[in-house]
């Protein structure tokens, strides 16, 4: 998947410039810069309506980014949880979007995990083969 191993190696990139230690809507900038300079379809915190019952509410869930129709849910944490799992997996139904990406910038690296939604509703995670990218 060439588009979720850029939106990685954009990730890596702003990461290695400007270190550890940001916080997540600092890379979120970042990366969203290094995209629309690279031609990605770029929606930074796109909003998703909330629904109850059917009926609309006044609020909006807000996905980071969205890249050429990959969300792509930042994190900055010690380590990715179940439920920044399940927070990714529930935009990805909620949207009807074949891919999602999370991405975690932790202290001493990037760590990235993909997803793929089936038609039956399942999700899956997808090698993607990248490279590792420590602090130096």
């Amino acid at each position: 998947m060439k588009p979720i191993r850029d939106i990685v190696g954009v990730a890596m990139e702003v990461y290695n410039e400007w270190g550890c230690g940001l916080l997540e809507s600092a890379y979120e900038t970042g990366m969203e810069h290094v995209l629309k300079a690279s031609n990605h379809i770029v929606e930074r915190q796109k909003l998703l309506p909330m629904y109850w019952k059917g009926e609309k509410l006044d609020d909006y869930y807000r996905m980071d980014l969205v890249v050429d129709d990959i969300i792509v849910e930042l994190k900055v944490c010690k380590f990715i949880s179940h439920e920044h799992r399940q927070q990714l997996h529930n935009y990805m139904r909620l949207t009807q979007n074949t891919y999602g990406l999370l991405i975690n910038f932790t202290n001493d690296r990037v760590y990235s995990e993909a997803y793929k939604l089936f038609n039956n509703g399942e999700i899956e995670k997808v090698d993607i083969q990248i490279g590792y990218c420590g602090c130096d």
